[in-house]
Order: structure tokens, then C-alpha cells, then sequence
């Protein structure tokens, strides 16, 4: 709007965007050198020259438009937009063809005060009418794979209308006499302009809206924007200019560049939407094979741990079952037999536990994320172990807020806590019962979770690359498969936070764990 305003504007102020016309003297002329008469010539013609820099920028710009169409469909294979490129295109050959006339290039009888104006009218009603016609056959066709079967049909339409059109400019340059389109004196100066102005007007208000409605899209709704300068390029002409290369002339070539280079641009912002969309996918798909290797890897060692670390244990407890079933048992015997039998028994139900906690790094994004309190988690992880809590003699500090609180999965923060607590019980030191100390504090962006013991501690220099590896083990120690730090490492760094460790051998270890800081 501001760019078709402007000349107006100007034109108050004094600006005159008409090309300056100088009659040729012919007195004198055999005093000239060739060089000097040519540079006259040349001074006296910057109208026409002006006007063919215009059209064929207007040309042009219709050009990269059909070519962008069709870049774009062969990634959307979205036949609307090739089918509006070939109809801007179409027009845009008769606009070149008009050009060439006007220059001269091509055979021309008529004179260009005829000719000029008349193929100007003629190549602007076949734009309207063939945007029209192109948008009529989308709109018919109300399903898009029926639009999509049209595309050679339209594209060899395009091509005789590109025919028909450079027969119009042909024979409109070879004729002698052309209609009269240059009215000075009227209302209307150039009656012909007044149809194309109309058709703009009904397609801008009715036709282009309506394409938006059912095919929306940037480019789509570029069409009903690029109405404006199409329909303000009328005015001029059918209302301001009177002779050729004058200020309205001139304005009104200017805005129909303008008029092909909108669509244009709302088609090449499509395609840069289209091409980061398939960046985007293209992306994903990677991340998710990622995810599927990691997956696979994962279930390979879940086999191994089930055909292994349950294996042993329930043939150990087929044995005893055997043993028991025995009469010649002493009490004691019987009694030792149990409690193995139980022992096994414990430990199949830990390792059927840890391989169910698997799911649980798939299944944290269909969780719930709600503000969680430290301490809310903390009370019902204690209870939860509470008999291993009394059994092992541990004892607890605490160094946080009664109110401190995350925004994250309130079962996925409860895991984790209760996976690093366990570990702290299961892994204590035998001179000493478990200390086991947890805080927190502030650090930047995140709320750090620190969660210390003074347990076995972690050969960190042997055994820190596969620290969060899946079923990996570092003591040795019957109890657990191993998966209880993978599973809180990918809990947390699937919601930006991530998980520190610091460890000493026999001294103890200590886990930050870092949280998104969501909370105000």
C-alpha cells in the first residue's frame, strides 16, 4: 500500500515521473558527426527505453514466479501453485511480446502511439482473464488430487495461451491501423484500461479471496495483496495517463512489476517455509533413528539380562524347591533352603522391576509436568524404603527449603530420587551405616538437586564412560541390573536438565542433578 501511494504523493510535492520528450531536429543534422547524431537519437528515445527496462522487469519477475512454482511443487506436489505460476507466466510472455513489439525487435507495421497503448489493454485483459481461468479450474476442482491429475492439462493449456497471445501481439504489429485507445479530453482517457481494471476489481474482492479460503497459504493470500497495485496500475492508465512515457505511464509500469513481484514473494516465503519444514523433518527422522539404535542396543543387553540374570536365579530356585521337597530334611536344613529360596526369589522380582523401569524413559513425555515440591517427593521416597532405611541404620541431612520446588514429572522425579537413594542404601560401606545428605540451591537457569553418600564410591577414571550405560554394574554386588542411573540420566535430559557425579573409592559419591528452573 505504501509503495503505490508514494508516487501519488510525490506527484503533490512536484515529482514528475514522466519521460522527458525532446522533438528531433532534423535542421542540421548533415553538420553532426555519427557519434553526435546517434547521441541525440538516443536522448530523444529514454521514454522507450524506460518503458522496455519496465516490462521486461515485470517479465522477468514472472519468469523465476513459474520456475519457484514448480521447484516448490516438486517438494509439496501442490498443484495449485504451478498452475497459478504458468497463468502470471503466460501473461508475462504477452507483456515480453508486447515489449518486443514496442522495440521493434520483432516485425511491427502499426506505430507505436497505436500500438503501444492497444497491446498494453489487450496483454492486460488476457492477465486478468487468464489468472481467472486458472484459478476457475483449481476452484472447480475441489479436491486437490483432481488438481493434481490437471497439471499437464494446465501446462499445455499455458502453452496455447502462450500462442494465442503471441498471435495477438503479431497481428496487432503487422496491422496498419489500430483502435483508437487514447482519449485526452475524457473522463476516461483510455476506455479499454477501464475492462481490466474491473476484472482486477472482481478478482481481487471475490475470486482471490475465495482461492485463499480453500488452498490457504502465503502465496495464496500474496494474490489477494498483489489486487492493489493491479488494480491502482487501472487507475493510472485508465484515468491519468494521456500520451505515452507521461508521469501516469510510467507509475503505472512501475506498480505492475510490483503486481508480479507480491505473488512472488509470498511464494518464495512459502518455499523457505516448506524447505525448513523438510529441514525440520529431515532432522527428527535422524533423532528418531538415533533413538531406535539406542532402543535396539538397549534390547539386546534386556535380552542378555533376561536370559542371564533371571535365568540363574530360577534355576537355583527349581533346585531348592527339589531339595525341599525331600522328607529326610533336618529343621536346620529345611530352614537355610528357604531363606536361599527367598533370596532368589528377591532377586528375580528386582531384576523383572528394573527391566519394567525400562518403559519408564519412553513414557516420561506422556506424563503430567505440574510444580513439585522437594520435600513432598523426599516424605514418600523415605517411606517407600523404609524397612531398607531401618535394616541398613541410615541416617539423613537435609539443607533445603521446605517450599522448594521444580516444575517436572512428579512419578519421573520420584523414580529418580528413589533410584540415587537406593543406590546410597544398597551400596554403603560395611564399617559404617549409610550418611546419606541432600540440598539444593539455585545456579543459573536451573535448580541443582544434590543428593551425597558415604558409601563405596565409584572408580570414576575406570568406569566413568559407562556410567549411564544401560545394565552396566560396578561392584560387585548380586542386587539390581544395572539400569537405575540410565534411566535418571534420560529422564533428565529429556527435559533440559542433566546429571553431575563426583566420587571417591571408600569415601563415597554424589550426584547433582540439575532442573529446568520453571518456577517463579
Amino acid at each position: 500500500m505504501a509503495i503505490c501511494v508514494l508516487p501519488i504523493l510525490l506527484n503533490l510535492v512536484g515529482v514528475d515521473f514522466g519521460s522527458s520528450f525532446v522533438p528531433f531536429e532534423v535542421e542540421g543534422v548533415g553538420d553532426l558527426t555519427t557519434p553526435q547524431l546517434l547521441d541525440n537519437m538516443f536522448y530523444r528515445l529514454t521514454g522507450a527505453f524506460t518503458h522496455t527496462i519496465l516490462e521486461w522487469s515485470a517479465f522477468s519477475t514472472a519468469l523465476f514466479t513459474v520456475l519457484l512454482a514448480f521447484v516448490h511443487f516438486s517438494i509439496t506436489k501442490d498443484a495449485t501453485t504451478p498452475i497459478i505460476g504458468v497463468a502470471l507466466f503466460t501473461a508475462g510472455c504477452m507483456d515480453a511480446f508486447h515489449t518486443l513489439a514496442a522495440a521493434r525487435l520483432i516485425d511491427a507495421s502499426a506505430p507505436n502511439k497505436d500500438l503501444i497503448p492497444f497491446t498494453w489493454a489487450i496483454c492486460r485483459i488476457f492477465n486478468a482473464l487468464i489468472m481467472m481461468l486458472g484459478l476457475g479450474i483449481i476452484l472447480i476442482k475441489k479436491d486437490v488430487k483432481e488438481v493434481r491429475a490437471n497439471v499437464n492439462f494446465i501446462v499445455g493449456m499455458s502453452v496455447v495461451f502462450g500462442i494465442i497471445a503471441y498471435g495477438i501481439i503479431a497481428v496487432c504489429a503487422n496491422s496498419e491501423t489500430l483502435p483508437q485507445t487514447q482519449y485526452p479530453d475524457a473522463l476516461i482517457t483510455r476506455p479499454y484500461d477501464a475492462i481490466p481494471l474491473v476484472l482486477f476489481i472482481i478478482a481481487g474482492v471475490w475470486l482471490y479471496p475465495l482461492f485463499y479460503r480453500r488452498h490457504p497459504s502465503l502465496f495464496s493470500y500474496a494474490l489477494i495483496v498483489s489486487a492493489v497495485p493491479e488494480v491502482i496500475t487501472e487507475i493510472h492508465m485508465a484515468f491519468g495517463s494521456t500520451s505515452l512515457f507521461d508521469n501516469h505511464f510510467n507509475i503505472a509500469h512501475f506498480l505492475k512489476i510490483v503486481a508480479y513481484v507480491v505473488p512472488f514473494s509470498g511464494l518464495a516465503m512459502d518455499y523457505i517455509q516448506t524447505y525448513k519444514k523438510e529441514q525440520m523433518i529431515t532432522k527428527n527422522l535422524k533423532e528418531e533413528q538415533e533413538k531406535l539404535k539406542k532402543i535396539n542396543a538397549n534390547l539386546d543387553s534386556f535380552v542378555y539380562v533376561a536370559s542371564h540374570d533371571m535365568k540363574t536365579p530360577l534355576n537355583n530356585m527349581q533346585g531348592l524347591v527339589d531339595i525341599l521337597g525331600e522328607e529326610d530334611l533336618e529343621d536346620d536344613e529345611r530352614r537355610n533352603l528357604q531363606t536361599r529360596l527367598k533370596t532368589n526369589l528377591k532377586q528375580s522380582i528386582q531384576t523383572i522391576n528394573d527391566l519394567v523401569g525400562i518403559t519408564k524413559i519412553q513414557k516420561i513425555k506422556d506424563q503430567e509436568f505440574i510444580t513439585v515440591k522437594f520435600s513432598l517427593v523426599i516424605g514418600e521416597v523415605l517411606e517407600v524404603l523404609e524397612e531398607t532405611i531401618e535394616s541398613t541404620k541410615a541416617k539423613f541431612e537435609f539443607d533445603f527449603k521446605e517450599s522448594e520446588s521444580v516444575v517436572f514429572s512428579k512419578v519421573s522425579l520420584k523414580s529418580i530420587v528413589q533410584n540415587l537413594i537406593d543406590n546410597s542404601l544398597k551400596y554403603g560401606h560395611e564399617d559404617r551405616p549409610p550418611l546419606i545428605k541432600i540440598s539444593s540451591r539455585l545456579e543459573e537457569n536451573h535448580v541443582v538437586f544434590v543428593i551425597s553418600d558415604n558409601g563405596l564410591g565409584i572408580d570414576l577414571d575406570r568406569h566413568k564412560e559407562k556410567l549411564f550405560t544401560m545394565f552396566s554394574r560396578f561392584h560387585d554386588h548380586t542386587e539390581g541390573s544395572g539400569i537405575g542411573l540410565a534411566i535418571v540420566k534420560n529422564t533428565l535430559e529429556n527435559n533440559d536438565g542433566k546429571i553431575e557425579v563426583e566420587s571417591k573409592v571408600g569415601e563415597g559419591t554424589t550426584f547433582k542433578l540439575y532442573f529446568k528452573n520453571t518456577v517463579s
